[in-house]
């Protein structure tokens, strides 16, 4: 859990769960936080809810993930702002996002 963009602060006290499999559980002070899915199976998908008051998902799309088979190698990255922010937090990341897509096909060819 990152304030505002890739690089911000870590937030702590963010509650976390999912819709469906997983005991709610909250982000520590390095803003990381630990899900247990006990019945269901890497590569089946999951709906994480994120909350923590006067804030907003910044990159709520990825809260539809799927259960990876190793959960270290690619940890969930969650962008909260203040309520209101989240337009322009969203532009900078999905830019960011972009940016980064068109720098590999360039490296490629």
């Amino acid at each position: 859990m990152l304030a505002n963009e890739v690089g911000g602060p870590p937030l702590e006290w963010v509650g976390v769960g999912a819709a469906v499999g997983a005991s709610r559980t909250e982000s520590d002070f390095e803003g990381k936080f630990s899900l247990e899915f006990p019945k269901r199976q890497p590569g089946e998908p999951v709906r994480l809810i994120v909350s923590k008051p006067g804030y907003e998902v910044v990159n709520d799309v990825e809260l539809e993930a799927t259960l990876p088979a190793d959960p270290e190698a690619k940890p969930l990255l969650v962008l909260l702002c203040k309520e209101g922010n989240r337009e322009e937090m969203a532009a900078r990341y999905y830019r960011l996002r972009s940016n980064e897509a068109i720098e590999a096909t360039y490296q490629q060819k």
